[in-house]
This record gives structure tokens, sequence and C-alpha cells, in this order.
């Protein structure tokens, strides 16, 4: 037996028409298709070592001159054109046939790693950033290890060229699993707050040693912070000095704050040394380590010291403030009434909040323009702006901005207005413990008259209910449960205008307008991350919904944020690997971000994730194993969810499609013709939603129902055969805070038409003529 095969490169090329080889074997003929034939070819000049320029071309021209190319040869021939000899012609065909080969089949994520650099770079003709980063991401998807890191590192900083928004939460699902650091990293970087627990016990703890820089930091945070471990200043004094000793950016600033507020004179003494290090040392740091170091030595007494440090700080608005005191009150220098002045008015306009206020309190300005600036240092966080604000909104009788800001004294710490807002709620409310617990803060505090009160009412217990809004507007956590960005459970006491249940906590809107997070300590992806946070306590929040495993927010300016697993919600863009199926370019990826941006007017949630209906009256759902769909049509009202696994929408034209979670693609409608729609869920939890519906046209002002559960629809009677309901024409079908369906007949009389707990199994329950 012999094999025979046609080496092309070591001879002239035979005419295309030969190149369906012919291949014997024991004296039979197999046909080897052009295609297979080349891709040979290919495979044995590439193993010899150093082919000649003539083997090369012959190839080239083979190549190019193919009708039956694979998409490996294709590549193959990207590759030829490639080298430092290359002309200019040449070159310019590389991208194009590397994106060809890879548009028929070629996934080589080390081929597609190259071009998404080459576009990136504009290493080759034909460059183009946007098709640069969608082969990276492909790549990444693929494994390759450097995409993966790439990707990760354009998640968390964003990049406006490429149209890649700032994502932080998301580039964990890139980050190569043995990168520990980097992952280290995205967390000190995405949950600065409060660090997430998975964070802190399966990335930070384990691997907190030298060879992990970072991860050695986010320890220290953590046991500083108590982030999911107990309070352990000592263990966050070491690992900060582990982190310092090997040069982990802003480790010695922060061991030194630690040390500075330390109890022990021996370890503020090496807090000081630090921080003089540092200062002679960092110059970007310089002034805001010159300013801490001066207000340590003012709040020590050593004013000399303080001065000298705070007047070589530069523009810096707290050493303004502290340069003020000192001028005005002669501590470490000469009392001098117009440095004072000229130092407060500095601080004021730097935004210093009782610098503010005791600069415009007393300044010459109109009632009005007194009133803004004054309110705006209370909003930062001046407590005599707050009880300014509350004596001014008594003299003039408004009750509410009185209570509301006499709150906000208190909250702050202010003896008197903690116990004007005792002798408020003892009058106001049957309850003393909600005098009580004013009370109490006032006598922790040192007042004696909040102290013969307390003794006074010894058999009272202040215990208050934990985990709903009680009526003084105050939220009081259960045991458990932590409180992100402000941390403190003094922040809950008053001014809390609603509260949702997350998956694992609340989600807390104040009546000053900022939302933010509690979450229970033990439980994983609990946190928001800080963007997440962030926009919160920007915007504001109008609704809240969430299933077993994830959160979802619509914020008051349109925006929907998520948080919790990633594949049932919780991550607005989740990929961990490159399906067929998936999005293959980046912005249909970005979709759904894009659209729950701005212009959601509501959401649901969904067993597996959520949905959300926009202002274009489109419908998006996402969760369910990472996937989002777009849900087109022009829909004016999204119904039901209720961690179900279906859900509906009323359309512009009066029809009610409903689908479930698994099928979106299959829009079932249930009935035309209604009006106006509104849903509730079964009562004691479980699964479905009821749906009470107004029609129009010849049966306008009728009112028919639906329950719907695990798709199953079918028609409810317990209203359409109501005779009672039968009698009346019915309108301005609506819905309460409560979720309960109320309709108007003619006559004027309200009917409650559902409630959630009119039945063990939920049901439709009327009941007319409320008032």
């Amino acid at each position: 037996m012999q094999l025979f095969s046609l080496l092309y490169f070591k001879r002239s090329p035979l005419p295309l028409t030969i190149t369906a080889a012919l291949m014997t074997f024991s004296g039979c003929a197999i046909q080897v298709s052009p295609e297979q034939a080349l891709d040979d070819e290919i495979k044995e000049y590439r193993q010899i070592d150093t082919p000649t320029e003539q083997q090369t071309q012959t190839l080239k021209k083979q190549l190019e001159e193919s009708e039956s190319r694979s998409p490996w040869a294709t590549a193959s021939l990207a590759n030829l054109y490639n080298n430092k000899e290359a002309s200019q012609q040449d070159k310019t065909q590389v991208l194009p046939l590397y994106e060809q080969a890879f548009e028929e089949g070629y996934l080589s994520a080390e081929s597609m790693a190259y071009v998404a650099n080459q576009h990136l770079t504009a290493g080759l003709p034909n460059a183009d950033k946007i098709k640069g980063y969608h082969y990276l991401r492909k790549a990444a998807n693929l494994n390759n290890e450097w995409a993966q890191t790439q990707v990760a590192n354009l998640f968390l900083d964003g990049n406006d060229d490429l149209q890649i928004p700032f994502i932080p939460k998301t580039s964990i699902l890139y980050i190569p699993e043995d990168h520990v650091d980097f992952k280290a990293w995205y967390c000190l970087s995405t949950f600065n707050y409060r660090m997430d627990k998975t964070c802190v016990e399966k990335i930070l703890l384990p691997n907190a040693n030298a060879q992990n820089p970072y991860a050695l930091l986010g320890a220290a945070i953590a046991y500083e912070n108590g982030w999911h471990v107990a309070k352990d200043q000592a263990k966050a004094i070491g690992y900060y000095r582990q982190a310092a000793e090997i040069g982990v950016p802003n480790s010695k600033q922060y061991l030194g704050e630690l040390l500075l507020a330390a109890n022990e004179p021996d370890q503020q003494a090496e807090g000081v040394s630090l921080y003089e290090q540092l200062i002679g040392s960092d110059s970007a740091l310089a002034s805001g380590l010159r300013t801490e170091l001066a207000t340590y030595y003012f709040q020590h007494k050593q004013y000399r010291k303080a001065l000298a440090l705070a007047q070589s700080a530069g523009a810096n608005a707290e050493a303004y403030y502290q340069l003020y005191q000192q001028y005005a009150n002669g501590l470490g220098v000469a009392r001098n009434r117009a440095k004072a002045e000229a130092y407060l008015q500095r601080a004021a306009v730097s935004g210093h909040p009782d610098a503010m206020f005791t600069h415009y309190s007393a300044a010459k300005l109109e009632k009005n323009e007194r009133v803004r600036l004054i309110k705006m240092a209370a909003e930062m966080g001046s407590i005599e702006a707050s009880v300014w604000m509350a004596k001014q909104a008594k003299s003039v009788a408004d009750e509410d901005n009185y209570l509301f800001w006499l709150k906000e004294s208190a909250i702050e710490g202010d003896i008197d207005s903690q116990i004007e807002l005792a002798q408020y709620y003892q009058t106001h409310f049957s309850k003393l413990a909600y005098a009580g617990i004013w009370y109490q803060r006032a006598a922790d505090q040192g007042s004696k008259q909040a102290k013969r009160w307390l003794a006074e009412h010894r058999y009272l217990s202040l215990k208050l209910t934990s985990g709903k809004l009680l009526k003084d507007g105050s939220f009081i956590l259960p045991k458990d449960y932590r409180l992100i960005f402000d941390g403190s459970d003094q922040y809950l006491q008053a001014n809390i205008e609603q509260v949702w249940p997350s998956h694992c906590g609340w989600v807390i809107q104040r009546a000053s307008g900022e939302a933010t997070v509690a979450v229970h300590q033990s439980k994983p992806w609990c946190e928001p991350s800080d963007q997440e946070l962030e926009l919160m306590y920007e915007h504001g929040v109008n609704k809240v919904v969430h299933n077993n495993g994830a959160t979802a927010v619509l914020l008051k300016n349109g925006q929907v944020i998520t948080w919790g697993g990633r594949q049932i919600g919780g991550y607005l863009i989740e990929e961990a690997q490159w399906h067929e199926d998936q999005a293959e370019n980046w912005q249909e990826l970005l979709a759904p971000y894009r659209a729950m941006q701005q212009g959601v007017i509501d959401i649901a949630a969904l067993e597996g994730g959520f949905s959300a209906l926009t202002k274009s009256g489109d419908i998006w759902q996402w969760g369910v194993n990472g996937k989002a769909t777009h849900i087109e049509g022009q829909y004016r009202q999204l119904l039901g969810g209720y961690n179900n696994i279906d859900v509906c929408g009323l359309t512009t034209d009066d029809t009610l499609n409903c689908w479930t979670q698994h099928a979106p693609e299959k829009i079932k409608p249930v009935v035309k013709g209604v009006t106006s729609a509104y849903a509730t869920p079964f009562s004691r939890g479980g699964y479905g939603f009821g749906i009470v519906g107004m029609r129009g046209g010849e049966f306008e002002g009728m009112l028919t129902s639906w329950s719907v559960y695990y798709s199953n629809i079918k028609h409810d009677r317990q209203i359409e055969n109501n005779k009672e309901i039968l009698k009346h024409n019915w309108h301005n079908l609506r819905q309460d805070k409560a979720g309960n369906i109320l309709a108007t007949n003619e006559n004027g009389d309200v009917a409650l038409l559902y409630y959630s707990g009119a039945t063990r199994f939920g049901g439709f329950s009327y009941q007319p003529h409320l008032k």
C-alpha cells in the first residue's frame, strides 16, 4: 500500500480542477472535497520550518483563487497577507478576511482576540473600534484570558468611544477564574459602601496574602467596618500593615486614619507619623492629609500644630472652617475678626455646611434667599441649620415643615430637638413608646430632663415594631439587618416616606427624596453595587418588586436598576458564556440596559426575572437564565407578575395579552375590547393573580374578570354574573395604594371589587357602596 498526496507547495500548482484530488488506498478511490484538499495543503505547509517565498506565494495564490475555501482557509489567507514584508494593499485585506472567516464559523479565540486588538489599536487598515469590541467580547466568551481581562476593565471604567456604559457589577462575569487579585480589585471598586458577602467570604478573606495585595486591603476594610465579619480593629490594622508594606495604593492612608481614631496614644502617635510621611511623599494627597491631621490636632487642643497644617492645606473647605474657628476664638493664634470672617466666607463658598449656616444666617440677604441657603446647609448636614429651619417653619405655622426639620435635627443629635419631638409625640400619640425613644436618645447624651422622664416611666416598654413603617415616619430595623450608605439605625428614626421589601431586606425612601437599602447581614446577593446605591440616593424610588433572589427598582427618573442573583434578573446584562442563540453584537446585548435607562413606566416581578413597560409601548423581560426578550407592541399597561411565571399586557387597541416567562414569544390574546384593567395577586402567597377589566364599545361600562394561573387563563364569572354589578354602568376603574381595585357607578357609589385577603386562595370580592 502506498499513500500519495499532492504537495503543491513543492512544485508548480496544478489547475484548480485537479484539487479534487484522488487518494488511492488498497486499490479503492476515495474522493476528497476541494475544500478538504486545500485544508490539507495548508496543514502540510505549516509543518515546514522555513517555507520559501515561492512556497508561500504558491499557497497564497491557491487560497485567493479557490472557490471552495473553508473558514479556516480564509483565516489562513488573512494570516499570509499579514507579515512584515506585506504591501499596504495586502494589509488592507487582513481584517476583512478574518471577519469573513468568523462569519462563516471560524471560532478561534486567539484569532478573535488578535483581530479585536488590531481594531482597537488601529494596528491594521480598516480598523473600527466598535468592531474591535464586538470581537473582543466574543474572544472573552470563548475563554481567551487576555480578552476577558480587557472586557472586565472596560466594564469597570466604561468607555464612551466604544459606547460601553459604566457597569462595574457586570465585569465579574469576565474576570478569569484564577485572577484572584483582579477579583479583589473588582470587589473594592464595585462595593465600596458595603462589601458584598461573596466578596468578603469567597475572595478577600481566603486570599489575603502578599500574592494578592488588593485582597489584603479588602480584608482590612471588611474587619474595620464589620462587613460580614465581626468588627475587629486589631485585625484591620494588621491587614492594613501588610498591604502598606507591599505598596498597595491607599493602604497607608487608611491605616493612618484608623490609627488616629484609636484610643491608644501609641497608635495615635504612629498614625501621626504615618500621615507626616505621606504628606512629604505624595503631593496628590497632601492637601487632604494636612486637613485631616489638622483636625486631629485641633480636636486634641494642639492648636499651633493645627493652625500650621490648616494654613498649608490649600483650598479646602474643612481647613478654611477650622481656621475661622481658630482666628475667631483665639485658639493657638491671636484673635483676628477680619481673618476669621474671610476664612468663614471661603468655607461657606466652598460648601462647608456649618460655615454656610454661620455665614448666611448673619449676612445681609433677602428673607427668601436666606431661607434657601440655610435650607441647603441643612440638607448638607448642618445641625444648626436644621434647628433654624424648624424654628422658621414653626414661626409661620407650617406644621409639616416644622415636624420635618425638627425630626432631622433630632436625628442629627440636637438634644433640645429630641426633647421637643418627644413632647410632641407624647401629646399627639397614644403610645408613649414613640416619645420614649427620643427621651432615651436625649438621656444617652446626658439630658437630665430626659432622664427624669424615663425614671417616671420605668414601666414603659420602648420597643416598637420592627420591619414596618411606623405611623410617626420611622422604621425600626430587625436584628441581623444593616443599613447601607449611612450605616446607622439613627438615620431611620424619622422622616421615612415609604418602605418596600426587597428579596433580602428593604428599600427605604426618605421624605427628603433620597432612598437607600437595608440588607440582611448573613445572606449573599443582598448588596446593590455603589452605582445602584448612588442612583437611588440621587433620584429616589417609585416602585420596588422582587422575586426570591433579585430585586428591581423603578426610580423617579424613569430608570430601572436591579441587583441579586444574576440569572433571575439581578443583572440587566448577563452573559457568562457566548452561545449561538445569544446576542452576537454588543449593541443588541446592550439593548435591555439602554431601554431601562429612562422612560420606564412600570415593572413587575416574575418567578425567574422581571418585566418592564416603557413609554414607547414596548415590554422588556429579562432574567430566566440570563436572557432578555423584547416584546414589541403598543402596550399601555403591564399587569400581573407577582413573582409568578405569567405576565400580561393591555394594548392600545384594547387587547389583553398574556404569556409565560419561559415563552414570551408565545403571546396569547385573552380578550379584546377592554378599556382598562387592573390585577392583584392571589392572597396568602402562592401563584397566580386576578384581573378585573372594564369593557368598551357596545359593552361599555361592563365589568369582567379573569384568573391567571401558570398560563391557564380561564374566565371567572364572579363579577360578570353578579346581579348587583350588572345593574350599573361603571367608570373610573382604578387601583389604590393597597392594591385594591375600585370602580364608581353612575350614582357615584364606589365598589371594592377585589382585595388580596378576600379568600384563602384568592378570588374576587364585591363590596358595594364604599365611601
